[in-house]
């Protein structure tokens, strides 16, 4: 209903014949009907295709890119969407890596003509104290408030003696991961009461934050490993510490909580949204969908063409190598998970995979160029006939291999765990 809703506003009482009586079934619609749904509900003037000519409005097909709808986010954006019209706090709680930032970053892009700048980040962590974000919101967000408030509060007052209706612009202010800091109390403040320290806010300043969920590992009849730095061993340093401190290192070695987090106070747990974790066949999509630009990029480059329109119109050979890049990685992602907690790997390792993609990509192409000048000066050796005998093709594959080899391979201590990866 909150989706009929929202989705009938853009009519008025008079337009009543042409409200939607019902929805559309989301599951099957593809990425340009998303694309024609959002220009709608957000009520911009963007083209949902890109056109020739010199239109100062980006397409929506531009400014989500690479970017994945599916059923699933696009129900979140348009509740999301909601709120923020209704000036209710919008607190956006799920794992690690299900695309609660991208969400939000999409959606402010998509109101604001792709302009990446429209939307003001803090990133919150365990370091962060009240100092830290009282001084973010009084230089940054405050300042930049007030100054597009006049501008709006003339636009508002022109379209008023026009009789129309006008939506004011708002500064979206996301906080990332709230509950990693102990200034909880000052948060609450900010989304619910609208005031920092007691003084009132700008009305035009919209709060979206996003945190972590308060949950304990799941046990999956493993034997837990030891990784990384135990802090216990520095003994110079920990002469340097308070009982208090030695306190939360104690609990917080101990505790069997997925993320070091803080319980959220009663006063924001009302606004919570539930994001979840992500669908293992939306998972699949956003895999294939991220690694497709960086494959794309490389291949056509070399080639020196221009990039297909089409899927459909590309060579066997790219499909082949994006199929089985894409085919590897949701492998290596689904046997992780086997045998860890379900936040173990997320969508940060697909661009973890894209960086060392392009690394091992222009590595390979350096030494096999080597090779060729050492050939051309007779220094040429028998071991360097892997590095001569590789074409566009297999330098890709290389690529691929060795950055799963990081991103997946290298991450598993067990070595027979290992052994099946491969």
């Amino acid at each position: 209903q909150d989706l009929l809703s929202i989705k009938n506003s853009q009519f008025t009482i008079q337009q009543k014949d042409k409200m939607f009586k019902e929805l559309n079934d989301y599951k099957n619609f593809n990425q340009k009907q998303f694309l024609v749904e959002l220009k709608e509900i957000l009520s911009i003037n963007n083209p949902v295709e890109k056109k020739d000519g010199n239109d100062e409005k980006k397409s929506l097909e531009e400014i989500t890119g690479d970017y994945v709808i599916t059923s699933d986010n696009f129900v979140k954006m348009i509740l999301i969407l909601l709120r923020i019209r209704s000036n209710i706090p919008v607190i956006m709680m799920g794992e690690t890596g299900c695309g609660k930032t991208s969400l939000i970053r999409k959606l402010s892009e998509m109101k604001n003509n792709g302009e990446k700048d429209k939307m003001i980040t803090l990133n919150i962590h365990a370091g962060t104290n009240d100092n830290d974000i009282i001084n973010f919101i009084n230089e940054k967000v405050v300042p930049l408030a007030n100054k597009i408030g006049i501008k709006e509060k003339e636009k508002k007052e022109d379209y008023t003696r026009k009789g129309l209706f006008y939506e004011e612009e708002k500064i979206w202010v996301f906080l990332d991961e709230i509950n990693t800091c102990k200034s909880m109390g000052l948060i609450s403040e900010l989304m619910c009461k609208h005031t920092c320290q007691g003084k009132p806010i700008p009305s035009n300043i919209v709060f979206i934050a996003a945190c972590n969920p308060y949950r304990e590992r799941e046990n999956k009849g493993n034997k837990e490993d030891k990784i990384g730095l135990d802090i216990k061993q520095a003994r110079k340093q920990m002469k340097f510490l308070n009982s208090k401190e030695l306190e939360d290192i104690t609990r917080a070695q101990s505790s069997n909580l997925v993320y070091t987090v803080n319980p959220l106070p009663h006063s924001l747990l009302n606004f919570v949204f539930d994001f979840g974790s992500l669908k293992d066949d939306d998972e699949k999509k956003y895999i294939r969908c991220i690694i497709k630009g960086c494959i794309n990029k490389i291949y056509y480059k070399e080639k020196n063409e221009k990039p297909k329109d089409k899927e459909e119109d590309e060579d066997e050979q790219l499909k082949n190598l994006k199929k089985m890049a894409g085919d590897m990685i949701i492998a290596a992602h689904e046997y992780i998970k086997s045998f860890s907690d379900k936040s173990a790997v997320s969508l940060r390792e697909i661009r973890r995979f894209n960086i060392f993609y392009e690394f091992f990509y222009t590595y390979l192409q350096k030494r096999k160029e080597f090779c060729e000048k050492e050939k051309q000066n007779q220094l040429y050796e028998e071991d360097n006939i892997f590095d001569n005998n590789l074409n566009l093709f297999l330098l890709q594959v290389y690529a691929v291999n060795l950055s799963i080899f990081i991103c997946y391979y290298l991450r598993i201590t067990d070595k027979e765990k290992r052994n099946v990866l491969i």
